[in-house]
């Protein structure tokens, strides 16, 4: 795996994070247009407001179950390729890199090393496998 493809999963569930974010907002929208409607339109409105909000959340829902599905692909991918790592640091650090997604900091304090090493290490068997 690159290094590319290794960070792929840390963004993507942040990018899962953010659209959960985006569908809760516009849920507290839809909840407030249903709220505030009456038996008058406020002027210029087409009335719709409400049902493009419900295609809104229905699409973006859509979405992240697809954005989750991918996810949950590159996670056993992932462990699969950790798992077939020789060296017992090198996987625990490669598990809390990318599977965690701790700092280089972190890591480092967890694995009793510098942050210079569990990069080098990180780095250097990406590069070779």
């Amino acid at each position: 795996m690159t290094m590319q493809e290794l960070y792929q999963l840390r963004d993507l569930r942040r990018e899962i994070r953010m659209d959960t974010e985006r569908l809760a907002e516009l849920e507290t929208r839809a909840t407030h247009i249903t709220q505030s409607l009456s038996g008058m339109l406020p002027g210029g409105s087409d009335g719709k407001a409400l049902e493009r909000q419900a295609a809104a959340i229905a699409d973006l829902r859509v979405l992240i179950e697809q954005k989750q599905a991918r996810c949950q692909t590159q996670l056993l991918q992932l462990e699969q390729y950790i798992q077939s790592i020789p060296d017992s640091l090198t996987r625990q650090i490669f598990t809390l890199r990318f599977e965690d997604g701790k700092s280089w900091r972190w890591i480092a304090i967890k694995t009793r090393n510098t942050e210079s090493n569990v990069r080098k290490i990180c780095s250097r068997y990406a590069k070779e496998h």
